[in-house]
């Protein structure tokens, strides 16, 4: 097993277990039904919401957290990691995790489409320095106060139940070996 604090990173990596739906708050109109699911990959519980046709003309649906979490010594090639399950990925675009300091400010890290299949859990891992930017980012050197995490469609109306997402981290490269 790999030592994390020689490779530079704050021991523990975990941004977020996503295990308490409670301390997340609902996106935009897009998402319904937040909840604490179950049966999470590694643990008893995850975060499950549904993609609904709303007002909004987006096309995601997610949770966000305002959080105050540090990433330690992360460098660029680190990696971004999170599990998301998607019950049907026939309008499915990508999942999204955003770390920044805002819902105005954040790196956005997506795990496209074409990496998923119904209704299975995936390892969702992007490199820091592979993220897209919104406002001024986040400068993962300091301390971070927001989270979000969900999916991303083809179309604002597209709707579906029963999305999960669990646990949130960083990981040293070194610890990521097909990326």
């Amino acid at each position: 097993m790999t030592d994390r604090a020689n490779l530079g990173l704050a021991i523990p990596a975990v941004i977020d277990p996503f295990e308490d739906s409670s301390l997340f708050t609902i996106l935009g109109d897009e998402t319904a039904n937040k909840a604490t699911g179950t049966a999470a990959p590694l643990s008893a519980g995850c975060l499950q919401f549904d993609k609904v046709d709303a007002v909004e003309t987006t096309k995601a649906a997610g949770l966000y957290y305002a959080k105050s979490f540090d990433l330690g010594d992360a460098r660029p090639e680190d990696v971004a990691s999170w599990w998301a399950m998607c019950p049907d990925t026939a309008d499915l675009d990508y999942a999204f995790l955003r770390i920044g300091v805002d819902a105005s400010n954040y790196v956005e890290f997506r795990w496209a489409d074409t990496n998923f299949t119904s209704n299975q859990w995936e390892w969702a891992r992007v490199k820091l320095g592979e993220g897209y930017v919104t406002g001024t980012g986040a400068d993962l050197k300091l301390t971070q106060e927001y989270i979000a995490v969900g999916f991303a469609f083809d179309a604002e109306d597209d709707a579906l139940a029963n999305l999960r997402v669990w646990k949130a981290e960083v990981l040293p490269l070194a610890v990521v070996e097909d990326i």
